[in-house]
């Protein structure tokens, strides 16, 4: 989220060429479906792809953006949930 909302920051030089290039090579990060308490206490990071970190933080920012332009309404739900804690 927080690299979405910067425009890119946390990525460092990978671009959103590049991070699609490597997802459509196979080279990605799969959200989780659901997540439970196990996702909570043990949170999966770019390396349990196989990315280095700024591959995995522009590409969890275009997950991010695509949220955002498949359902506006949910993604607006998600930001107040987020702010109310």
């Amino acid at each position: 989220m927080a690299v979405y909302v910067s425009k890119g920051a946390g990525a460092g030089s990978v671009s959103e060429e590049e991070a699609v290039k490597a997802m459509l090579s196979g080279k990605a990060f799969e959200p989780d479906s659901a997540g439970g308490i196990l996702d909570f206490l043990f949170p999966k990071y770019g390396s349990h792809w196989n990315l280095k970190p700024h591959m995995f933080y522009r590409q969890a920012s275009l997950f991010v953006a695509f949220m955002k332009e498949h359902d506006s309404t949910a993604f607006e739900k998600i930001l107040v949930a987020m702010q109310q804690g």
